[in-house]
């Protein structure tokens, strides 16, 4: 399969669900070069309404992960 692309070059997170869109991690490796986060759970679509509370640990999660690159990056370049 020939997709056309450009990576995108911002730390990102990912949540998949079992009953949603499905990208495989090679493929998401190639599109997400920074991916700080993959999560993989049951639901679908709607995860946000099927699992709230799941769907927002992951949120947390993924917005700590952020804060923690974001203060590396800064430490870096300062």
């Amino acid at each position: 399969m020939k997709t056309s692309w450009f990576p995108l070059e911002v730390p990102t997170a990912i949540a998949r669900y079992r009953n949603d869109f499905y990208m495989a991690d090679g493929i998401l490796g190639e599109i997400y070069p920074k991916l700080i986060q993959l999560s993989d759970f049951e639901g679908g679509h709607f995860a946000a309404f099927e699992l709230p509370e799941v769907f927002a640990n992951d949120v947390i999660a993924a917005v700590e992960k952020f804060e923690d690159y974001n203060k590396k990056m800064e430490k870096k370049f300062a």
